[in-house]
């Protein structure tokens, strides 16, 4: 080898971060654009419906007036894309790519934070990053399927970061942002309550924040006249929207007999006992939380959560995806948690987007049933055989 050549490699071996994650993110941009022109069922049967109502009426005049069935934040931002000169496909899709690129940064800023003690944790925050931008379900919901879960799950993101660091009062704003944007996230909620139980760092009135996110970002609507009552019971309708206990989810209500009416109360009360148990199996010991149980407890919620709660759809599981990948980059183990997750996840993605056919469902929900069996066995496991001191709990 050459004295030309060593010195051109050690420059390059210098930058090897900075040019990889130019060479990813321009790929990541290059997948995604391979996937626009798709119409998704949502975007034809609902999307371009919302917009063309907001851009008829109005832009962001007409974000007074109940549209659809999502909160008013992205309503928000939908009437704000209406004064683009681009068509509604490609914007209403470049505003959830844009959130895919900052979740994966923020994806990678945890894992970095988490890692920060080991020889290659820049390495394992730029794989993070990678994975999560190539994950087939980021791809696909953004791209293809025009809808927006990265949009809170990145904030969900961002409020574990600023978590991590303490900035109580910025991670319940963000969280609060999160909520504000899919119900979706309520599914960490218990980890912010069980953090204030055991770790006792921050006033129970930061959960006031959280709803205070909701109302700030939609004080533009509810000033043009958005009905307060509407504005308060939206998720409530939302629920009331699907009456079937699974819709192309694998979890437990695909194992037994589907009748909603029986079973849908039964099943949230079951699901509150099962995330009751966990809170107080910590609550019980004198643990304090560590920023890595941050993420593996919350993965850990999403996942029984999922299983248990009646009315779940085929996207869900979206935010447990990108855990799944923090996690393993955490602890590296459990390889099955993202393979699994992200393989449950795919396949409902292949069910609606492709029209694949839904037998597999059942074969996905037993596998959910074994995988979730597993990690609550480890994950109560690790609890109970901690070496803290147990509090009084009788």
């Amino acid at each position: 080898m050459t004295k030309i050549e060593q010195k051109i490699l050690d420059r390059l071996y210098s930058w090897r971060y900075p040019l990889f994650l130019f060479i990813i993110t321009l790929l990541a941009l290059i997948i995604r654009f391979l996937f626009l022109p798709i119409r998704s069922g949502d975007f034809n049967g609902f999307l371009i419906h919302w917009f063309n109502t907001l851009k008829e009426n109005g832009g962001f005049l007409a974000i007074k007036n109940p549209i659809g069935d999502y909160n008013i934040p992205y309503l928000t931002i939908l009437a704000g894309l209406t004064y683009l000169p681009i068509s509604p496909l490609i914007s209403i899709k470049m505003v959830s790519i844009l959130f895919e690129f900052i979740g994966a940064l923020f994806a990678s800023l945890i894992v970095k934070k988490l890692t920060k003690s080991h020889h290659y944790s820049n390495l394992f925050s730029i794989l993070a990053y990678t994975i999560t931008l190539f994950l087939p379900t980021v791809v696909l919901n953004g791209a293809a399927w025009a809808q927006c879960d990265f949009i809170y799950t990145s904030f969900i993101l961002i409020s574990f970061y600023l978590l991590l660091h303490t900035k109580y009062s910025w991670a319940f704003l963000s969280y609060g942002i999160a909520l504000s944007f899919k119900l979706q996230a309520i599914f960490v909620l218990p980890i912010f309550i069980i953090v204030y139980l055991v770790n006792r760092k921050f006033s129970i009135l930061n959960f006031l924040l959280i709803p205070l996110s909701n109302l700030v970002l939609s004080l533009p609507a509810l000033l043009l006249g958005y009905p307060f009552k509407k504005f308060l019971l939206i998720y409530f309708n939302q629920t009331e929207t699907y009456h079937d206990l699974t819709m192309n989810f694998p979890n437990v209500y695909n194992l037994i007999n589907n009748h909603y009416d029986q079973l849908k109360l039964p099943g949230i009360i079951f699901t509150l006992v099962v995330v009751g148990i966990f809170t107080m199996t910590i609550w019980c010991k004198k643990i304090k939380i560590s920023n890595q149980q941050i993420i593996s407890y919350s993965l850990w919620l999403i996942m029984a959560i999922t299983f248990f709660l009646p009315g779940m759809h085929d996207r869900y599981l979206f935010s447990a995806d990108i855990l799944s990948i923090i996690y393993f980059m955490i602890y590296r183990k459990n390889i099955y948690l993202p393979i699994f997750i992200n393989l449950a996840s795919l396949s409902t993605y292949i069910i609606y987007l492709f029209g694949m056919p839904t037998s597999n469902i059942l074969f996905l929900s037993y596998g959910y049933l074994i995988v979730l069996s597993i990690f609550t066995y480890q994950t109560f496991s690790n609890i109970f055989t901690s070496q803290d001191e147990e509090l009084d709990c009788k």
